[in-house]
């Protein structure tokens, strides 16, 4: 049985490959990382700015809720109040009208031979 010699430039090189090898996974592993984390962050950044447009439409809609013009709609619309020598008009309603009556027109079957029954059955025609 031979000694097997182990020179140290080999030693070196294969150390050198095992060290790269490690490197290039832990690269690799990082690279997966910042990707999944990229999305991530994209994900949420779109979840940000829909809430900021939210956050914007309700700022709009209070400011109109809280200014004079909402509040002179909503009076006379639905409150139903005038302004000082207005007069107020509602519209009445029709009364209840009686509505004519409908006539639906029943389909009358057509009278079909003996003959022609069987021969359907039959024939399948």
């Amino acid at each position: 049985m031979k000694g097997i010699k182990f020179n140290k430039k080999h030693i070196i090189i294969v150390a050198v490959l095992i060290l790269s090898f490690l490197l290039v996974m832990d690269l690799n592993t990082r690279l997966a990382d910042l990707n999944r984390l990229t999305e991530q962050r994209d994900l949420e950044s779109t979840k940000v700015a829909h809430l900021y447009a939210t956050q914007n439409m309700l700022h709009t809609q209070i400011a109109y809720a809280t200014s004079e013009v909402a509040v002179e709609e909503w009076a006379r619309e639905k409150g139903r109040l005038t302004r000082p020598g207005e007069v107020l008009v509602v519209p009445i309603p029709p009364g209840e009208i009686t509505p004519g009556p409908m006539v639906v027109e029943t389909p009358t079957p057509e009278p079909v031979s003996n003959i022609e029954v069987w021969r359907a059955l039959f024939f399948g025609e």
